[in-house]
């Protein structure tokens, strides 16, 4: 049975800011927060990342539960005109 899930991830608007963290001078974060369910315990977790200083593209890399501390097999897809994907599943 796969735990695979994949969601579609809209750049942020000039303008839209998240609260989640302070990394520019006007108090934004300028990357993505996407929040996904943990493969193996369920409970929603947060993904941080800035597709724009990610190459078009597959990008690939392990993030442990904050719930669960079991490991994520995280994949983002980056297409040449910015939009990105991730996935998450079991590692």
């Amino acid at each position: 049975m796969s735990m695979t899930r994949t969601v579609m991830v809209q750049p942020r608007s000039p303008g839209q800011c998240s609260s989640r963290r302070s990394l520019a001078r006007d108090g934004c974060y300028h990357g993505e927060v996407e929040s996904v369910d943990c493969p193996f315990c369920g409970e929603p977790g947060d993904l941080e990342f800035d597709p724009g200083e990610l190459e078009a593209g597959e990008h690939r890399f392990v993030q442990d539960c904050a719930v669960c501390c079991r490991p994520w097999a995280v994949t983002i897809r980056v297409s040449a005109d910015g939009q990105s994907s991730v996935e998450v599943d079991r590692s």
